[in-house]
């Protein structure tokens, strides 16, 4: 006898089955209910912030002045640095395309109303808070990528196809555009799952609401704007007809530098005491800021020096340009990876990638450390062959001087000039006429 089908439960009637197709579920990644702005509240559970501290919104957490330092420290410079297309040529020489379509879209304009560095600029900036930076790619009807729009990564997310395959859904208002991956530059912040990055402000969130909150206090403390000089209490109650006259009295006695540091006489059975303000120094608050400047630079690994800690650079000397090529390997290099990979995979053709063409970001400009140390390289450099004197100048900034100047010389070791006296062929032979008798 054929079983009866069981009835649904009602969640399960709200909920829709189990089974639903793939191509209905929209994922916007772990960390979106963190700074979409409507959820702030769960994601100060989440991250263990305690309820009873009012959470600060996301851009009243990007004005938190070492959150801001940072970002624009580490977007600026990485937007301001040529990206090249580059290619190895049959001999396995690197070969730079200046003439590439993809050059002027990247470093000049990289659409009618916004310039490459801003574009560039802001996808970093997405990445450093959201976790993801977008690009939309607009291409002609031939396929040849001819603009790259900024996509805000609040209104991105992916959705998974029932044939396997995965789009992102643009959904900047009621309506939502879906986007081919091919079409979208999609640059990660550290990953946990590979699909979907994590911002650092994320990870930075509780440091960022105990910096939010300490200066939100400083500047209530000092907007209150209470300066007294002290506290006098009656003996009795006074009514308003004596407060006022007893306030009067005493501005008439003590105030004006005529009657500074006199004496004042109180009435019977009144205590005058001394009264102290809240004192910067007294509060900690000083150190409490600067233990939330380290703090907030240590989930970003900028060192102090870059936000503007003075104490942060003194001692170190010529070795301050050695920190500053630290920072490149060690903070500017992973991004610069994500980078290449990215706009390779996407902004190329696979017949390039094939041949061999990549995108490069280069940072030379930033490893360059200090003008001496510049100079002493590169001195080294041409005496061995290594670079050209044309090379040399473009490294400083100054015109070639033509063919002569791109041919590569190895310059023999200099030699002691002969000692005074000394003949330059040998020692003088004796003669026979210098021979005695």
């Amino acid at each position: 006898m054929k079983k009866a089908p069981r009835a649904r439960s009602a969640r399960s009637r709200r909920s829709g089955s189990r089974s639903a197709p793939r191509s209905n579920r929209l994922y916007v990644g772990p960390h979106d209910v963190f700074l979409r702005g409507h959820d702030l509240a769960l994601a100060n559970r989440t991250l263990g912030v305690p309820l009873d501290i009012k959470e600060p919104t996301l851009e009243q957490a990007k004005s938190v002045s070492t959150v801001w330092a940072c970002i624009r420290f580490i977007a600026e410079n990485l937007a301001s640095e040529p990206l090249r297309v580059v290619r190895w040529d049959a001999a396995g020489r690197k070969e730079i395309l200046d003439d590439h379509a993809l050059v002027r879209l990247l470093n000049e304009r990289a659409n009618p109303w916004t310039p490459a560095a801003t574009l560039r600029e802001a996808q970093v900036d997405q990445a450093l808070t959201h976790g993801n930076g977008f690009w939309q790619i607009v291409r002609s009807q031939s396929g040849r990528i001819v603009e790259l729009r900024m996509l805000r990564s609040e209104w991105m997310a992916y959705r998974d196809l029932a044939d396997g395959s995965r789009v992102y859904v643009y959904r900047p208002g009621a309506d939502e555009v879906v986007l081919a991956p091919a079409d979208v530059v999609h640059i990660y912040g550290p990953s946990e799952d590979g699909l979907w990055g994590v911002g650092i402000m994320r990870r930075a969130w509780r440091a960022i609401v105990n910096a939010y909150t300490a200066e939100t206090y400083t500047l209530m403390l000092y907007a209150q704007g209470v300066n007294v000089g002290g506290i006098i209490t009656p003996a009795r109650k006074l009514d308003t007809d004596e407060r006022e006259a007893f306030v009067r009295s005493l501005r008439a006695r003590s105030q004006g530098t005529e009657n500074s540091h006199s004496w004042l006489l109180l009435p019977p059975g009144a205590e005058a005491k001394e009264w102290s303000p809240p004192d910067a120094e007294r509060m900690q608050m000083v150190e409490a800021q600067n233990f939330l400047v380290q703090e907030l630079a240590r989930y970003f690994r900028v060192p102090l020096h870059i936000v503007q800690v003075v104490a942060a650079s003194q001692g170190w000397g010529k070795n301050l340009s050695e920190l500053n090529t630290s920072v490149v390997r060690n903070l500017l290099y992973p991004w610069k990876v994500r980078i290449e990979q990215e706009m390779t995979a996407k902004l190329l053709s696979p017949q390039e990638i094939e041949q061999g063409t990549y995108v490069e970001l280069d940072l030379a400009r930033l490893e360059r450390g200090d003008g001496k140390s510049l100079v002493d390289q590169l001195a080294v450099e041409l005496d061995r062959g290594v670079i050209t004197v044309n090379e040399w100048r473009e490294a400083t900034g100054r015109n070639d001087i033509g063919p002569a100047g791109d041919v590569h010389q190895v310059r023999a070791a200099p030699t002691s000039p002969p000692a005074a006296g000394d003949r330059a062929d040998g020692p003088e032979e004796e003669t026979d006429e210098d021979q005695p008798e």
